[in-house]
């Protein structure tokens, strides 16, 4: 029924977070997906801009919106290195698999690494 319902309603995108040239590991706010239901598909675009680097988007979900304890991964993205110079991937995600909030963990590695990217999810929100 799910599948259904979301065919007749529109997906919903949102901007995760968004990185210029950044240098250093990093971690997207909490997303509540307490609204969200079925499927979701989460979306990395990244692009190099110097250095030699490496950058690894990992989704992880947590009970609380401070990701302090009880937190695990849903999917991880290919690793992305200097070498694609552009890379877009997307996974996706069961809403069931996941607690109530969603975040990206991007992990950058490498010589005066700066790689700008993108995080995004789409998804159907729950018919109320």
């Amino acid at each position: 029924m799910t599948a259904l319902v979301n065919s007749l309603q529109e997906a919903t995108p949102t901007l995760l977070e968004a990185k210029d040239r950044a240098s250093a590991t990093w971690a997207s706010a909490a997303f509540d997906l307490l609204d969200y239901d079925g499927q979701l598909l989460v979306y990395q675009a990244c692009v190099a801009a110097t250095g030699a680097q490496t950058l690894v988007g990992v989704v992880e979900t947590s009970d609380a919106s401070g990701f302090g304890s009880g937190v695990s991964t849903v999917a991880t993205f290919p690793t992305f290195t200097q070498s694609d110079l552009k890379a877009d991937e997307s996974v996706v995600i069961n809403k069931s698999a996941c607690k109530r909030y969603l975040r990206i963990n991007a992990t950058i590695a490498g010589t005066t690494p700066a790689i700008s990217s993108a995080h995004c999810i789409v998804g159907y929100k729950k018919i109320k």
